[in-house]
């Protein structure tokens, strides 16, 4: 859960995005001598893809679909858990409060 933030806490001391993401993805997969199969997007690897409303290190990003294996697991425009939230140009933004 920590790991986006701890990037972005990266960034704020310096590292650029890519190092930053790169920490979170390639670099444990690498460490845990698995990066043959995961941490990036590469033909021949496991299938397992966020995509995101917006930027990946950005707080406001919210997961829109996530596949496992490259099967669909979670739709966020089949789910009514954000209905409340829309998203627009990246950036999540509440209704007004009536």
């Amino acid at each position: 859960m920590n790991y986006p933030l701890e990037a972005a806490f990266a960034m704020r001391g310096g590292a650029d995005a890519q190092a930053a993401l790169e920490s979170i993805t390639l670099t444990p997969a690498k460490i845990l001598g698995m990066d043959k199969r995961i941490g990036s997007l590469e033909p021949g690897k496991d299938a397992d893809i966020l995509i995101l409303t917006g930027e990946p290190l950005d707080y406001r990003s919210f997961v829109d679909k996530t596949f496992i294996n490259g099967k669909l697991y979670y739709d966020r425009s089949k789910s009514s858990f954000y209905d409340r939230i829309h998203v627009q140009k990246g950036v999540p933004t509440a209704p007004a409060m009536p």
